[in-house]
């Protein structure tokens, strides 16, 4: 092959094998890491791959370098790898057969990995860091000024960006922090506690939703905080993040009152560079990245989920919900129940809120199953990034990842939304639903789910705990596409007395031999409902629905009906 500086590099090395279904978006993975390499991508925005888990994203990524070093590093412009972990470093690097003289890692200081590949990072053809050391790096700088990143003098060409990615980052800060450290610190900074206590009266009820200028003298606020503090100053780190911004006032049940902002941390002309995101498919985020310029969406390798069902239980599972003792004694108590019945030693995955003071769901539900060896855990928050579970095929979540309503507010600032909308409850509201879509594709597909062929995912049984709207429904069948979502009631909980008495006289009127469907009109008369609205409330319930799904009832317009046999 000619290895001229014009020449792509190899796509991928015919041993590597790659899901057939996702061939289209492996393949604009690969020619769009060619372009850049070459310098024929002038587009100056965010290039964004979606490709489902298991379906071949990192793959490719190790496929393409492996490729590359096959042609000597033609075009030799340098790569920009950047990883979420340092397992997923040492990772890429096995999966692309890279020798050290290949290479070179920049970590955080002091750490091991930095001694992996070459000492001398300029000289080697690809650089790995993480996302946290490239934030740091770029801190109030250009990219091309940071020299540490650079390959022979001049700016990798090849950047790649891997899973969640954001050009900013969200800032919240509350009203009752900026007033909380006054005392300790008016005798030693005055000035300092003018700023807080000036920002912090211009925040009321009545001027949430406007946007007020966080103060240049913040940075120096937070200085001196960081003096009378310490590390202890890092709640108010915010300010200088924020300082000289734009931030919109909001206000939470739970919070009260403050603010939220972004805060650039990839400089500009980091783009053009790759993101590998499985979730780029689901996340609204990306939808406003795209409307507002900074994203340029590749096509996508979505995976066919029909082997995925979904037994949904529309109940409460938050933090604050199972610090109730009855009620995380329901909760958990169910979810015991259906593992101990599922049988066997086949084991679960259990994807959960992480255990706090009053609320210990690992250690709750441990004592409760019979056999306690079959299961394995993941809280949220850790809940991406490993294969570690891929062949589970029970997978029981208990609880959703939910953030404070003015984080929503900032990450709809930090994603280029308008600052018009970042208190707007249907924006905040769709916004929310895409990262409940992220969050829910990435648990579920630890386990067996990012398995199968074909584009088809592996078999797998999931049984949900949590509120996810009216559109419950919906939103699963956007984020597993073909999946079978069905209404979960565990066996053994009450079901309310109004609701009871519609089940059995739907019953009653359907064993009338030779009935096999009757019409709501019917139920409503025999049980004296005056209006529709009754009874469509109970018949949108969750346990109507689960226990009609568990009957094989059909609920039409009009009526029910038996299901007839398959």
């Amino acid at each position: 092959m000619n290895n001229s500086e014009t020449e792509r590099p190899l796509r991928a090395p015919e041993s590597c094998v790659l899901d057939s279904h996702g061939h289209d978006a492996i393949r604009s993975i690969h020619e769009s890491m060619a372009d850049m390499l070459s310098g024929t991508i002038k587009d100056p925005r965010y290039h964004l791959a979606s490709v489902d888990p298991g379906t071949g994203k990192t793959a490719a990524l190790c496929s393409f370098l492996k490729g590359w070093k096959a042609d000597n590093f033609m075009p030799s412009r340098g790569a920009l790898i950047v990883l979420s972990t340092h397992k997923e470093i040492e990772d890429c690097i096995a999966r692309s057969d890279l020798k050290p003289c290949d290479f070179a890692i920049l970590v955080k200081k002091d750490h091991p990995l930095n001694e992996r590949g070459l000492s001398v990072a300029d000289l080697a053809p690809v650089l790995f860091t993480t996302q946290e050391k490239l934030r740091r790096l770029c801190v109030g700088k250009s990219f091309a000024e940071v020299s540490s990143l650079h390959y022979r003098g001049q700016p990798r060409r090849l950047r790649v960006w891997d899973e969640a990615f954001l050009p900013a980052t969200g800032e919240t800060i509350r009203k009752d922090t900026l007033v909380q450290p006054l005392e300790a610190l008016r005798p030693v900074a005055p000035q300092a506690v003018g700023v807080l206590e000036s920002l912090a009266d211009s925040l009321s009820a009545e001027t949430v939703g406007s946007v007020v200028e966080v103060p240049r003298a913040a940075r120096d606020s937070y200085k001196a905080l960081y003096g009378q503090f310490g590390t202890g100053a890092e709640r108010w780190s915010a300010l200088d993040r924020l300082a000289g911004l734009p931030a919109v006032i909001t206000e939470s049940n739970r919070e009260g009152l403050g603010i939220a902002g972004a805060a650039l941390f990839l400089p500009t002309d980091f783009a053009p560079a790759l993101i590998l995101d499985a979730s780029g498919r689901v996340r609204e985020t990306y939808k406003t990245m795209e409307a507002s310029g900074i994203v340029k969406r590749l096509p996508s390798g979505t995976r066919d989920y029909s082997n995925l069902h979904i037994h949904h239980w529309d109940r409460a599972a938050s933090r604050s919900a199972l610090s109730d003792p009855s009620a995380r004694q329901e909760v958990l108590g169910a979810a015991a129940a259906t593992i101990n019945a599922s049988g066997g030693e086949e084991p679960w995955l259990i994807i959960h809120l992480q255990d706090k003071a009053a609320c210990r769901v690992r250690e709750e539900l441990t004592a409760l199953v019979d056999d306690p060896a079959r299961l394995s855990w993941l809280h949220w928050g850790n809940h991406h990034g490993t294969n570690a579970y891929r062949q589970i095929r029970k997978v029981m979540v208990i609880g959703l990842l939910t953030l404070p309503g003015p984080a929503y507010s900032a990450l709809h600032v930090a994603s280029g939304g308008s600052m018009a909308l970042a208190t707007d409850k249907a924006a905040l509201g769709t916004l929310k639903a895409g990262e409940h879509r992220h969050n829910l594709l990435q648990a579920i597909c630890r386990a067996s789910v990012r398995n199968g062929t074909d584009g088809a995912c592996g078999e797998c049984a999931v049984y949900l705990v949590g509120k996810l709207g009216s559109n419950a429904e919906g939103l699963l069948a956007e984020t597993f596409p073909g999946a079978q979502v069905t209404s979960w009631f565990p066996a053994g909980l009450d079901m309310p007395a109004s609701i009871r008495r519609v089940t059995l006289e739907i019953e009653a009127q359907l064993s009338v031999p030779g009935v096999r469907k009757i019409g709501k009109a019917a139920v409503r008369a025999a049980l004296g409902y005056r209006t529709t609205a009754g009874l469509s409330k109970v018949l949108a319930g969750e346990p109507f629905r689960a226990w009609a799904d568990s009957k094989g009832l059909e609920v039409t317009t009009r009526g029910f009906a038996w299901r007839e046999a398959a």
